[in-house]
C-alpha cells in the first residue's frame, strides 16, 4: 500500500464481512460483483503514517526519487501549491504591517516555502536511505540535488492546491456555502475561522435575506448619506462582496468612501463593514 501511494496512486483498503470465508475469487464467484460493490461502498482510504515514513532509496534515477519524495510529503497538512510553487500557511506570533496590511497576532497567511523548511519536511516524511558497499543500505540527510530538483519542478499534480485563506464563512461557485474549517478541496481555500459564527440555514426564505439584509443596515442606520437608498444600497454590496466573491469569476466593483466635511464617518464606515466581513 505504501508503494501504491508513493507511485501517486489512491489506495483504500476493502474488509469483506464476517460471513464471507475464502479468498475474493471464491467470493465474487459465490456472491456475485455485488459482493465487490458492496465491500468497496464501505472501503477506507489508506494513508502514510507519519510515525512509519515511507522508505526511499536514493539513486541515479533522480526523476524515480523525486517522485517519491513528492508523493510522500504531499500528505502533509500544511504544505500546498500555488502559482508554480511550493507554498505553506505561515501564522506570525507578533502583530505584523507590511505595506499598509495590517496582521493579528497569529492571524494565517501564506508564504513560499523555504528551501530549509522543505529539507525540513522531506526529513519528517520520508526514511531516506542511501545504499552500501555490502548490498544493504543505511539513513541518509537529503541531498541538495533532491531538495532543489523537487522545488523546481513547477508542477506537483499529488500536492493540495492552494487559492486562498478565508476566515468568515464564504460562498462557492456551486450555491453552497463553506462553513466548515480545514480545507475545501472543491474551491482550494483553507477556511480557518476568526470567530464562533452562529449555524448558516441551508434553505434560507426571501424573508430571512430581507431581515438579514435590515439587520445590517441598521447598522449604518444614523449615517448622513447624501442619498440613502442609493448609499445605502451600496454599503450592502460592499459588505457582501468580499462574502460572495468565491462564488463567481470576473471582476468585483471598487467602493469608494467620500464626504464633502471632515468626520462625516468615512473611516468608520470602512471600519464597520471590515468588521462585519472580517472580524476586526
Amino acid at each position: 500500500a505504501n508503494r501504491l501511494i508513493l507511485e501517486g496512486r489512491r489506495v483504500f483498503i476493502l474488509t469483506p464481512p464476517d460471513s464471507f470465508a475464502g479468498d475474493w475469487l471464491d467470493v465474487l464467484n459465490m456472491h456475485g460483483s455485488d459482493a465487490l460493490t458492496k465491500a468497496r461502498s464501505s472501503a477506507k482510504p489508506f494513508t502514510l503514517s507519519e510515525d512509519a515514513p515511507p522508505t526511499v532509496l536514493l539513486s541515479t534515477k533522480e526523476w524515480y526519487v523525486c517522485d517519491q519524495v513528492i508523493s510522500a510529503i504531499a500528505h502533509d497538512q500544511n504544505i500546498y501549491r500555488r502559482i508554480g510553487q511550493l507554498t505553506h500557511i505561515v501564522r506570525d506570533q507578533q502583530t505584523a504591517s507590511n505595506q499598509g496590511i495590517n496582521r493579528t497576532v497569529a492571524a494565517p497567511r501564506i508564504a513560499t516555502l523555504p528551501l530549509p523548511k522543505l529539507r525540513e519536511l522531506i526529513t519528517r516524511r520520508v526514511d531516506l536511505r542511501k545504499p552500501t558497499s555490502d548490498g544493504g543500505d543505511k539513513p541518509a540527510n537529503p541531498p541538495e540535488w533532491l531538495v532543489q530538483e523537487v522545488n523546481a519542478r513547477g508542477e506537483w499534480p499529488q500536492i493540495r492546491p492552494l487559492e486562498g485563506i478565508i476566515e468568515t464563512p464564504a460562498f462557492l461557485p456551486d450555491g453552497s456555502i463553506l462553513n466548515q474549517p480545514g480545507y475545501d478541496e472543491s474551491s482550494g481555500l483553507v477556511y480557518e475561522p476568526s470567530a464562533d459564527f452562529p449555524p448558516i440555514p441551508i434553505s434560507p426564505t426571501k424573508a430571512d435575506a430581507q431581515a438579514a439584509a435590515q439587520q445590517i443596515l441598521d447598522v449604518v442606520c444614523d449615517f448622513p448619506f447624501e442619498m440613502p437608498d442609493i448609499h445605502r444600497s451600496a454599503f450592502l454590496a460592499a459588505v457582501l462582496t468580499p462574502l460572495a466573491r468565491h462564488g463567481y469569476s470576473g471582476c468585483s466593483p471598487l467602493f469608494l468612501v467620500d464626504a464633502n466635511v471632515r468626520g462625516a464617518g468615512k473611516s468608520l464606515l470602512c471600519n464597520l463593514i471590515s468588521i462585519i466581513v472580517a472580524g476586526r
